[in-house]
């Protein structure tokens, strides 16, 4: 937390988002360091009705909207921003709160309904899971998850089926590889739009999945902004974010610069 207010460096009277609002840690902290404005996005009903509540702790200073970032430039549009001049905030990934819910399906430690949408609209891990085919599967997994073992663990699926739970589909991965499997997306050409110069973008990013954060790894070092080592962070669903002793032998880039990158 320390680093990223470092890097946004948050100062009186600008407007600052954070674009994956989640727990809302990365609001508070901007709204305790600078008498600023903060608009935050997240994707997550859930999300967005606990940011209802922290609004009211800073009044007329916070505005929690749903939204993916990725449409980041339309979501605050709607409410009349062009233009962020202090700075945009985003933690890619997911939180310890959506892991400890097992009625969610993110976590392998917690057998419940194979889920994992961070939106209750579209379809259901399960319904993928019973609905692809192998080739399908094959390439899901190794996309999105950087599976080394996609088309083992997509045959192993398609045998076992049906698979509606967590549990159930954590079993056949275990007998098919140690790597892990990851969900989120997003674009960072959202916060290129709407930075302008003078304005700065931090956040941190697992850097272990094209889905998780190395897609974003890689867009940003496209883009030429500053990265270096920081704190291990876990790259498994079933490790809880918020506890380091479960930290060892991870490791998350952090990335932070101007908004003048051209």
């Amino acid at each position: 937390m320390g680093e990223v207010l470092a890097a946004l460096e948050p100062r009186d009277h600008a407007l600052y988002v954070d674009g994956t609002f989640g727990g809302g840690g990365y609001s508070r902290a901007l709204l305790k360091a600078a008498d600023c404005k903060v608009a935050a996005i997240d994707r997550d009903p859930d999300a967005v009705a606990r940011g209802a509540d922290m609004a009211r702790e800073f009044p007329g200073r916070l505005e929690v909207l749903h939204g993916r970032i990725g449409d980041m430039d339309a979501v605050l549009g709607a409410r009349g921003t062009t233009s962020v001049d202090g700075g945009i905030v985003f933690d890619l990934g997911l939180s310890s709160i959506q892991l400890d819910d097992p009625a969610r399906g993110f976590s392998f430690r917690h057998d419940g309904p194979l889920d994992m949408r961070l939106e209750p609209c579209g379809a259901t891990a399960a319904d993928i899971v019973a609905s692809a085919d192998e080739d399908g599967l094959t390439k899901i997994i190794r996309r999105y998850g950087e599976e080394r073992y996609a088309g083992r663990v997509a045959r192993a699926i398609v045998a076992a089926r049906p698979i509606t739970t967590t549990g159930e589909l954590a079993r056949e991965r275990a007998e098919c590889s140690e790597e892990g499997f990851v969900v989120q997306e997003a674009g960072t050409d959202e916060v290129r739009k709407i930075l302008v110069a003078g304005g700065r973008k931090a956040g941190f990013t697992h850097h272990w999945s094209a889905a998780g954060g190395g897609g974003g790894h890689n867009q940003f070092c496209q883009q030429g902004v500053s990265h270096g080592g920081g704190y291990g962070r876990p790259h498994r669903a079933d490790v809880d974010r918020d506890k380091p002793e479960q930290h060892e032998h991870t490791h998350f880039k952090r990335y932070c610069g101007s908004g003048n990158h051209s």
